[in-house]
């Protein structure tokens, strides 16, 4: 059993709703997943093993609003944590200039801080998949398989 906390930033519920069919699709394959406050308190605490970014973008690629304190945070301070694996979900719209601009800047944070990713990002495109949570099941339940 694998312990999971997943953190989420969203602005109109999509990432919130990918968050949490995870949190269901870690808890059917026997893993202890939660979603956490987006605080580094919580993204730093002891005993986790994976930690699971879901976000959708904002203006023009920006992180939304309540990820923003944890991504500075961890990026003013690049905490290491070692024997940890993290993953992203990032949703965006390819119509737009800097594409699920969120979500690639925490690949690249955690490319930063020497946290390894446990299987390539999930980039979810609103013009091509108009379901997040559809969209995002086949990759979660690998990620949790790999666990």
């Amino acid at each position: 059993m694998a312990v999971v906390r997943i953190f989420v930033g969203t602005v109109f519920g999509n990432a919130q709703q990918v968050a949490e069919q995870a949190m269901k699709l870690f808890a059917q394959a026997g893993h202890d997943a939660q979603i956490a406050i987006p605080e580094q308190a919580e993204f730093i605490a002891e005993g986790v093993d994976l930690l699971l970014i879901c976000t959708s973008t904002t203006g023009q690629g920006d992180i939304p609003d309540d990820l923003v304190p944890l991504f500075v945070s961890l990026r003013d301070t690049l905490p290491q944590l070692p024997g940890r694996k993290a993953a992203v979900v990032g949703l965006g719209d390819s119509s737009y200039d800097n594409f699920a601009g969120g979500g690639r800047q925490f690949i690249a944070l955690f490319e930063e801080m020497g946290l390894p990713l446990a299987q390539e990002p999930l980039i979810i495109d609103a013009c091509e998949d108009s379901d997040p949570v559809a969209a995002s099941r086949d990759w979660l339940t690998e990620l949790a398989g790999k666990l």
